[in-house]
């Protein structure tokens, strides 16, 4: 659903809240951790805490209630009421002009039930940046975790974001099973209006990337991510262990994508991740975001395009199916004569296929192929290595139907 609009406080309120909190002009510490000011009122976490929710905040004062709402209103698989002794929130409104903490604190006032903790900093240009912020919340949720003796889960998504019902309880159920990192499916708020332009393109980036998620499914069966799985690990939807945000030395102070550089620090160390299309997430589409590069900057490179007929260039999928044998190979020959066996300074097998790929990086780069092309080989392909599945499953999401549609049919 869309986030109704939050009114506005007038200017002079905003300005008596905000001497009354105590804005913070401030930096981290030298190490990229957490910042030993923030959330000093917070009470102890509790000893039952097993799930820390980090949500950075800049000026999302007509999105933010709903995004506390959806968390506020979690179930159980089963549709029970959530245990919200097992959870809390972190909310850092970080360089805002608007009343986006105000607006957090209200909620946390009026749902006591939801251990809400908010604060509140202004950050120096060069540290205001969605990495930066991500790790002082993640750094954060993993000392109260800690403190709570649970080593509980890091949980992660943005303030223009409505999670599922189910969102927490089936991280959960994943967990259990085994993983140490979920990524969940981040779809678009399906009431929001976008150009037949943009639409077009994002149903077929997305055809694309499921279709190719399928192969490599068929190729290189990964057991802590079978399928039915999806291709997204961003920081809207996006949970670990707090161990394992230990052991990679958490997320990376970097101004953009610091969601794909911590998975990719997981995949090094050979963490289990999962890609879990029960866990859920409609976020905005809004093209004015508030990072360098995201969903908003892929949309409005979309959005951009010179028409629906604009070409786009992905990889050829011939060349990915060469990629994930050599790697099926590569990881055959690890399983079967441990690393002790193989001449390599690599102590784990994502830091071999690393390497690996490190020294074909010289190679010509392939020619790239129009996404129509490739989405109707990747069906040959699925279809072939999944040896007679039936039609509809064969092209795996109704996104590859709708990328073939035209601009108008696929905007409804």
């Amino acid at each position: 659903m869309v986030a109704p609009l939050c009114l506005a406080l007038p200017a002079r309120e905003v300005g008596a809240i905000d001497a009354a909190v105590g804005r913070r002009t401030e930096a981290t510490n030298e190490t990229g951790g957490s910042h030993p000011s923030l959330w000093r009122g917070a009470p102890a976490p509790s000893a039952s805490l097993l799930m820390c929710v980090v949500v950075p905040v800049r000026n999302e004062a007509l999105a933010l209630a709903c995004t506390l709402a959806s968390i506020a209103a979690q179930r159980t698989l089963q549709g029970a009421p959530f245990d919200m002794a097992l959870m809390e929130v972190l909310v850092l409104a970080n360089n805002c002009t608007d009343d986006s903490a105000r607006i957090a604190r209200a909620f946390a006032k009026a749902n006591p039930a939801v251990r809400v903790h908010v604060d509140e900093v202004q950050l120096p240009h060069a540290q205001a940046h969605i990495g930066h912020v991500r790790r002082l919340l993640m750094e954060a949720a993993c000392q109260r975790l800690e403190l709570a003796g649970t080593h509980g889960f890091v949980v992660s998504t943005d303030g223009d974001t409505v999670v599922d019902p189910h969102w927490l309880a089936a991280m959960l159920q994943e967990f259990e099973a085994g993983a140490d990192v979920v990524g969940g499916r981040i779809l678009l708020d399906s009431r929001a209006s976008l150009d037949g332009v943009t639409l077009r393109h994002q149903r077929c980036d997305a055809a694309y990337r499921l279709a190719r998620s399928r192969l490599e499914d068929l190729l290189d069966p990964d057991p802590a991510d079978p399928w039915p799985r999806h291709h997204q690990h961003f920081c809207a939807s996006l949970a670990l262990r707090s161990q394992a945000y230990r052991q990679v030395g958490g997320i990376p102070d970097v101004r953009f994508l610091e969601d794909v550089a911590l998975v990719d620090a997981c995949r090094l160390a050979d963490l289990r991740v999962r890609h879990s299309p029960l866990v859920r997430v409609r976020t905005s589409p809004r093209r004015e975001g508030r990072v360098e590069v995201g969903l908003s900057w892929q949309l409005r490179q979309w959005g951009e395009r010179n028409g629906a007929a604009a070409p786009m260039w992905v990889e050829d999928p011939d060349v990915l199916v060469a990629r994930v044998m050599r790697r099926r190979a590569l990881r055959e020959v690890w399983r079967r004569v441990g690393a002790n066996a193989i001449p390599s300074t690599s102590a784990t097998f994502g830091a071999l296929w690393c390497q690996a790929q490190e020294t074909s990086a010289d190679e010509p780069e392939a020619p790239k192929v129009l996404v129509r092309q490739a989405i109707d080989r990747l069906r040959a392909l699925i279809a072939f290595h999944s040896r007679g599945m039936a039609p509809r499953q064969k092209n795996s999401s109704p996104q590859l139907e709708a990328c073939s549609a035209p601009a108008t049919q696929a905007a409804k």
